[in-house]
């Protein structure tokens, strides 16, 4: 059975589960990748030394893939 993600019932990520957020990741282009990127490189600024713009990003997706952010 395949677990569900995000809040039941809350927005239009009701029913979701861990291989839709998977595939919504697979389908995403070149320019959605180069956006997330740069991001990603906004948001690492400052961090303390060592976190950088990448392990911001793939904790990112993580969280997606866990189901702690949808």
């Amino acid at each position: 059975m395949e677990r569900s993600i995000g809040t039941p019932g809350v927005g239009s990520n009701a029913g979701r589960t861990v291989a839709d957020a998977a595939a919504a990741i697979e389908a995403l282009s070149e320019t959605d990748l180069v956006r997330l990127k740069a991001l990603a490189q906004l948001w690492g600024r400052g961090l303390p030394g060592g976190i950088g713009w990448a392990d911001v990003l793939h904790e990112a997706i993580l969280r997606v893939l866990d189901g702690s952010r949808v």
